[in-house]
C-alpha cells in the first residue's frame, strides 16, 4: 500500500510519498495492518506501524522528524487505529530517547540473530466523529 500526502510546516509544504530504494532524503513507510508480527508478535489489530523513518543530517534540528511522527499519528488515527507502533535498534540510545521524548512508551525488546530491537507505541488521538 502506498501513502501519499503532504505536511504543512513552518518552513512550508512537504510532499510525502512512498520512497523508492534510491530515495535517501526521507524514508517513511507506514504499514496499515499488524503485519509487523515478526517484530511485535501476536498483538491486537489496533495499530499502525512506522518502519524506517530517516532524516538526512543536513535537515537535523528542523523538527522534521517530529512533524513526520505527528503526520503518521494522524494517518493511523484516520484509519481508525488506536496506536502508532515503531521499533529501533536497542543499542541506539539517542533514538530511543528521541521517541520517548515524542511521547512513545517503551513496550519491551525483541531479539534476533545478531540484533536487538526496542519496541515503542503511542496512543493516537482520534477526532470525534
Amino acid at each position: 500500500m502506498s501513502y501519499e500526502g503532504f505536511l504543512l510546516t513552518p518552513a512550508g509544504r512537504i510532499t510525502i510519498e512512498q520512497a523508492q530504494p534510491s530515495d535517501l532524503d526521507t524514508v517513511l513507510e507506514i504499514l496499515e495492518e499488524a503485519a509487523d508480527w515478526l517484530i511485535w508478535g501476536n498483538v491486537p489489530d489496533d495499530a499502525g506501524y512506522l518502519h524506517r523513518l530517516a532524516i538526512r543530517r543536513v535537515y537535523a534540528g528542523m523538527e522534521l522528524g517530529r512533524q513526520l511522527l505527528q503526520w503518521a499519528e494522524g494517518k493511523v488515527a484516520s484509519a481508525g487505529r488506536d496506536y502508532l507502533r515503531l521499533d529501533c535498534m536497542a543499542e541506539n540510545q539517542a533514538l530511543r530517547q528521541y521517541y520517548e521524548q515524542a511521547g512513545f512508551t517503551y513496550r519491551g525488546e525483541v531479539r534476533g540473530e545478531g540484533w536487538r530491537a526496542s519496541l515503542y507505541e503511542k496512543k493516537v488521538i482520534r477526532e470525534a466523529q
